[in-house]
């Protein structure tokens, strides 16, 4: 029986996730920016700022409706309704994406990630398997694989070997200091 997932591990999943995409996938892992690329699409922290937040989202699925060919646009939609805990819709557009454009990584890792959000753990794990087929050396996709199969799927042994396989690729660095602690706590369960 599976227990249900704490907060914090939730939590710590998307600090590293973002933390981690930015820095090893970069300019490969769009940001949530507007339509006019310039501003933040990211949910309100104040009331007054909530219609300028309703306009752009608004804004951005009005470009998708119009273009729905416009891949960035689309995940930039579904990175925002990401942020805004609505994962059905960011799945629907990381799906579109993928269709048109079945090796467009950003596209699956967060396709993936959403899919774990919702706990749908299995359909998580074979889109980051999808990925490392495509790049056995992505950095990533080892990394969240392995929080996948130790924190979802709770297969220990699997996740300490994608946890060793991140770390023997990315070599140093805070997240490999996180995989390492990862990896001692799996190895004793």
């Amino acid at each position: 029986m599976r227990r249900p997932r704490k907060f914090g591990q939730k939590l710590f999943f998307w600090v590293i996730t973002i933390m981690i995409a930015f820095g090893l996938v970069g300019g490969s892992v769009a940001m949530i920016f507007s339509p006019d690329s310039t501003q933040p699409v990211t949910p309100p922290s104040d009331e007054d700022q909530f219609g300028e937040f309703v306009r752009a989202l608004q804004e951005l699925e009005e470009k998708v409706k119009e273009n729905p060919e416009d891949l960035s646009s689309r995940i930039v939609l579904g990175n925002t309704y990401g942020q805004m805990g609505q994962f059905d819709a960011a799945i629907e557009q990381y799906v579109a994406v993928l269709e048109t454009d079945p090796e467009y990584e950003s596209a699956r890792l967060s396709l993936a990630e959403s899919y774990f959000a919702l706990e749908r753990d299995e359909e998580a794990l074979a889109e980051v398997e999808r990925l490392l087929e495509a790049n056995p050396e992505h950095q990533f996709g080892h990394f969240l694989a392995g929080y996948i199969l130790g924190n979802g799927l709770e297969d220990y042994p699997a996740a300490v070997e994608k946890m060793e396989r991140f770390v023997e690729l990315a070599g140093s660095g805070p997240y490999v200091d996180e995989a390492k602690a990862m990896i001692e706590e799996w190895s004793n369960k």
